[in-house]
């Protein structure tokens, strides 16, 4: 009798410890489930905010409009484009440089400046907006085009030409170059990109400055960041493009 209460009290801790390590392994599976569950639930937190973002996106494309022609002249391309404010809150549109009149020596706006350069071997591209910063060197002070006060509801048409053949620039950063430091392309497609910054962006603020009527210095926390870009696409026949040579920064 008492070997066999030994016996029993030791399949009693046998069934105790093997109880013991199906507790241990179920409490791993379920930690394990709800950390993936977790984590599913976070992932798709993230795709549903990433899904709130396009929506928005897909929003502001559809608030603001773009529409533009060119005209072709044996040594110029002349591009018209409007914008128009479809949204209900006031947009800058960044498509003004400042500059000055050289014989007044008084601030004036640019209409007519533009950075321009190859996307790829097929397409060109013209962008009213703020340059790119070039990559091999340091700036002390960005370049940034004025603010041209855009009300909801309202339109503004405007004109700028460039000579041809097309040349990538960038004249604020970049100089231009001998004949010998240019290749010569073919594309198909241009492209015209216009900027602008929507006054309800976190920072914004707008300051008149001289250089014209409806003109302001604007600025947000991001100023770079905030810009948003509308784009309209022209097909071409084999307009020219002179490619540099040199480290040029292309979009």
């Amino acid at each position: 009798m008492r070997r066999l209460s030994v016996d029993g009290k030791g399949r009693v801790k046998l069934v105790l410890k093997r109880l013991s390590g199906c507790l241990f392994i179920s409490l791993v599976i379920w930690t394990q489930l709800c950390g993936s569950d977790s984590a599913a639930r976070e992932k798709q937190s993230k795709i549903s905010q990433s899904g709130k973002r396009d929506t928005s996106m897909e929003h502001i494309a559809q608030d603001i409009v773009l529409a533009c022609r060119q005209e072709f002249f044996p040594d110029k391309l002349r591009m018209h484009y409007t914008v128009t404010n479809r949204g209900s809150r006031d947009i800058y549109l960044l498509d003004a440089y400042p500059g000055g009149d050289p014989q007044s020596r008084k601030a004036a706006a640019d209409y007519n400046a533009v950075y321009a350069c190859l996307k790829d071997n097929n397409t060109a591209c013209l962008l009213k907006g703020i340059p790119p910063l070039p990559a091999d060197r340091m700036v002390l002070v960005r370049i940034m085009p004025l603010g041209t006060k855009l009300a909801p509801g309202q339109s503004i048409e405007r004109v700028f030409e460039v000579p041809l053949p097309l040349m990538e620039q960038n004249h604020w950063y970049y100089g231009s170059l001998s004949p010998e430091g240019y290749d010569s392309v073919k594309v198909k497609t241009l492209i015209l990109a216009v900027q602008f910054l929507r006054s309800t962006v976190e920072g914004f603020n707008a300051e008149p400055v001289p250089h014209g009527p409806n003109l302001f210095k604007v600025r947000s926390k991001n100023t770079a960041g905030h810009a948003e870009t509308i784009s309209c696409e022209i097909a071409v026949q084999a307009l020219q493009v002179l490619k540099r040579k040199d480290f040029f920064s292309r979009l």
